[in-house]
């Protein structure tokens, strides 16, 4: 038996020179790879608050007057086309009633379209597209022929003013000029009335806009 060796033996050639090589770079992120990467995190999280913020002011806009008109204006068109239609006497004289309303509604929108500075024939385009009625009028086209206009019309009028109302309130709040607040009130409170002559009453639906004038039925 040959006795151990104390010594250990100095290593050499490749040994010895992985050895004495530099230790390798722990694996990671370099510094350019992190400065992008926080640049890229700064920018999403600008993105997510405009987006937000976004989200949040759209919600707090009022309708837009040209909307707004645009509202007035199917409210008229059916009003006009389908009274002469209807049986019953007492909802002939308040769908007569309705459409002077809207006439004087109308008008007081023009002005206040012009008042504000908004290019008439820009406006008219856009009232046009959203004024569409081709919808609604089917249906009551339908209801007509099978002898049930009376009712799907009072049913039709009761959804269109009563979300012609909350427009026109959204509008009135969002307003700083004393003229348009007054012509607005005048509007409110017209179709209001109408609104209840038609049998409407308040909707109790928490997500609801709230009326200025509580309708009373």
């Amino acid at each position: 038996m040959q006795p151990n060796n104390p010594y250990t033996p100095e290593p050499s050639g490749i040994d010895y020179l992985n050895q004495i090589a530099a230790p390798a770079a722990p694996t990671g992120f370099d510094a350019k790879s992190k400065v992008i990467m926080i640049v890229a995190g700064i920018v999403c999280m600008i993105a997510l608050v405009f987006i937000a913020f976004t989200t949040l002011s759209s919600s707090n806009n009022s309708p837009s007057p040209v909307a707004l008109s645009a509202k007035l204006q199917v409210l008229q068109k059916l009003s006009t086309k389908y009274g002469p239609k209807l049986r019953t006497t007492a909802l002939q004289d308040t769908n007569s009633a309705l459409s002077a309303a809207l006439i004087t509604a109308n008008q007081s929108m023009n002005s206040m379209l012009s008042a504000s500075g908004v290019d008439q024939k820009t406006a008219a385009k856009q009232i046009a597209q959203l004024a569409g009625t081709s919808e609604m009028e089917k249906t009551l086209d339908d209801a007509h022929l099978n002898s049930t206009l009376d009712e799907t019309y009072r049913r039709e009028i009761i959804f269109q003013l009563q979300d012609t109302l909350v427009m026109l309130e959204r509008t009135r709040r969002a307003t700083n000029s004393p003229s348009a607040k007054e012509l607005l009130e005048k509007i409110i409170v017209d179709l209001q009335n109408l609104y209840k002559q038609f049998g409407g009453t308040i909707e109790t639906d928490g997500q609801a806009v709230l009326l200025r004038y509580q309708l009373v039925a």
